[in-house]
């Protein structure tokens, strides 16, 4: 582990509460992109009766993710994520913070890369335990995008037991997520495509969505009888799938992300015969549909 690097680095994670073990070990995981705990307790210099329950902890605190596949390994969250993370948590500015935030949105940032290339096919699945985590590789999706983005949009659950930082965060990467998926429309000529129901539509986005996109297929809501799933499907490769997870205090969503082109086949044809039956929201009498909740083509 290179001294100067965990030098510089350090005051940003302890601001978020990490250890020097547990730094340590982020910033193995950062170097190695993804390695299990005895990689990591290796390249850290962390005890390895020790590395299985600091990554235990750093998976808590949001630092890495838990890979399901033929071995049980670990993926670094980008610093980036974690940086904003110190930034939400630290009111007061100072010249400390200021240089840890700055630090890792370049250096870190130029080590860290997604492991997952374009047509390599990932035999595990990464848990998204939180709205963060999912939100976070929703932008990752629409920033890859090349084609298209379908989705199955259904009622959310409440996820519960956000931590008060990632309250505060959530907003921001979810509204980031947003406007990277218009730069992806605008920019890059990617097609979003969405299916829902009509009790769940937002009423302001159908709005929007029929007077930006009037004249153009490449974005389009549609309105259908029923929605099998919560899923979007990103160039018929990448997935992530919304299950509902059953909690001592209510229901709950807990998302998975995959990479499975025979399973995106299976649920982009899915998509398309009920796409295909719907009915565009630019077609819909809005004022309507909002005052009465019934459809009535303009």
């Amino acid at each position: 582990m290179e001294t100067k690097l965990l030098q510089n680095i350090m005051p940003m994670l302890t601001s978020l509460g990490f250890t020097e073990y547990e730094s340590r070990v982020y910033l193995a995981l950062i170097g190695k992109k993804q390695c299990t705990a005895a990689e990591a307790g290796r390249i850290s210099g962390v005890p390895r009766n020790k590395v299985y329950d600091i990554l235990k902890t750093l998976e808590q605190k949001g630092g890495c993710v838990l890979l399901l596949g033929p071995k049980k390994t670990y993926e670094p969250v980008s610093p980036v994520m974690l940086a904003e993370k110190a930034h939400a948590k630290i009111t007061r500015e100072t010249e400390l913070l200021n240089t840890s935030i700055e630090f890792a949105r370049s250096d870190i940032f130029n080590i860290y890369d997604d492991p997952i290339q374009v047509g390599e096919e990932i035999d595990y699945i990464t848990v998204l335990s939180n709205p963060v985590s999912h939100a976070e590789r929703l932008i990752e999706m629409n920033n890859s995008a090349k084609d298209e983005i379908l989705v199955f949009s259904k009622k959310r659950f409440i996820v519960r037991g956000l931590n008060k930082i990632d309250r505060k965060l959530y907003p921001k990467i979810e509204a980031r997520a947003s406007a990277d998926l218009q730069k992806a429309v605008k920019e890059r000529g990617v097609k979003y495509r969405v299916i829902t129901l009509a009790d769940n539509l937002n009423i302001a986005v159908a709005r929007d969505i029929s007077e930006r996109y009037r004249d153009t297929d490449s974005v389009d809501y549609r309105i259908v009888d029923s929605v099998p799933c919560r899923a979007t499907i990103c160039d018929c490769s990448e997935i992530i799938l919304a299950l509902r997870n059953r909690k001592n205090t209510g229901y709950s969503d807990v998302s998975f992300y995959m990479r499975d082109s025979g399973l995106a086949k299976v649920l982009q044809d899915s998509f398309y015969s009920i796409y295909r039956d719907g009915i565009s929201v630019k077609d819909i009498d809005l004022d309507i549909l909002e005052n009465t909740g019934e459809i009535s083509r303009k």
